[in-house]
């Protein structure tokens, strides 16, 4: 099964349009085959779990999975340490 990661960050329609224009095209082309995505997103996680929802409703995309995440950022005092270590 193919997994396809994307990342949407910031809490707007365009950032959200573009996902699901992504997310579209991908379930379009997989044409009713499994394909799974990592989505990586900060503040779209309710409406990109909706829009995936009403897609696997579909009986031809039902075979689509998704994981929704949120980003993960390393704490700056170990980003500092990295930067000192020679």
């Amino acid at each position: 099964m193919p997994i396809i990661a994307t990342v949407a960050c910031g809490n707007n329609s365009k950032r959200l349009e573009e996902l699901t224009v992504m997310l579209k095209s991908a379930v379009i082309k997989s044409d009713g085959l499994p394909v799974k995505f990592l989505i990586i997103t900060d503040s779209l996680h309710e409406e990109v779990e909706a829009i995936l929802n009403q897609w696997k409703a579909i009986p031809k995309y039902s075979t689509i999975f998704w994981e929704i995440r949120s980003p993960v950022y390393p704490m700056l005092s170990e980003v500092l340490k990295i930067q000192r270590t020679p």
